[in-house]
């Protein structure tokens, strides 16, 4: 059995259909050198998009905000007060940007008290997040640039940003496969990093070193997304905390109460 046997019926699932082929293909790659039986490979090769992934947001929650971004494309000009009220119920549908809610307008003011306002942004395995621009733009549009996997989730956020008039662009690409070649004043890299060491070890520092960044925000979750705790071994955490603290030239750290930020120089 060859891999492409496998990547051909992963990518043909109703769960994993909609995630970048690169994905699919780099992982299947990496589990086919680990086990022996097909079986064994497949279940192995789900099991990892489902992490990285699938337990993240169901095409339940996709159709949902498909109506919110098809409700703004039919109402044209919008008040802000109005356009966040239709964002927030969008955010509210992500575990991870619906933790945030509370303190968005803190969350981008502090980053911005250390960076200076930024005229680019880009948005690392964005997820949700750029539905939250609204509040960051203190009456002046961000260029933006985001990238995910997923082409459902990519789409939806095109869409968004066409009905709402903004310069952005989001593009779907596995930043493992390929480094984003975008310049920004600021690389959000959101609750990200664990996801990358999960899948290839030690890669983060060689992502972060390329991006094309004055300033590298990371984040962390104080728990995993299922409310648990992370997905990687206690050695792999302290190899992390490890490369914030002696790697990267940490400028800020910014504490939440579910979530840990810290402002790089990356330049």
């Amino acid at each position: 059995m060859c891999v492409n046997a496998i990547v051909e019926k992963v990518s043909q699932s109703k769960k994993y259909g909609n995630i970048c082929n690169d994905t699919i293909i780099r992982i299947c790659e990496d589990e086919f050198k680990k086990f022996k039986l097909y079986k064994d490979i497949e279940k192995s090769v789900k099991s990892k998009l489902h992490k990285i992934q699938g337990a993240y947001i169901g095409n339940k929650e996709y159709n949902e905000i498909a109506l919110y971004v098809d409700e703004l494309t039919g109402k044209g000009f919008l008040e802000e007060t109005e356009l966040k009220k239709i964002c927030q119920r969008i955010l509210e549908l992500h575990r991870s940007t619906a933790e945030r809610l509370y303190f968005y307008d803190r969350f981008y003011q502090e980053i911005f008290k250390v960076t200076g306002f930024p005229e680019s942004v880009m948005d690392i395995a964005c997820g949700f997040n750029p539905f939250s621009v609204q509040w960051m733009q203190a009456g002046k549009k961000i260029r933006y640039y985001a990238y995910d996997i997923n082409f459902n989730q990519i789409a939806l956020l095109n869409s968004f940003f066409k009905a709402i008039e903004y310069p952005a662009d989001a593009f779907v690409q596995d930043v493992i496969c390929k480094k984003p070649e975008e310049c920004a004043d600021i690389a959000f890299i959101f609750k990200f990093i664990p996801i990358i060491e999960f899948q290839r070890k030690k890669y983060s520092l060689e992502l972060i070193r390329s991006l094309k960044a004055k300033h590298v925000v990371l984040s962390f979750p104080k728990k995993g997304i299922s409310g648990r705790r992370n997905i990687l071994p206690d050695e792999d955490i302290e190899y992390m905390y490890g490369l914030i603290l002696n790697e990267l030239n940490v400028i800020k750290k910014i504490e939440f109460s579910n979530e840990m930020l810290y402002v790089i120089n990356n330049h």
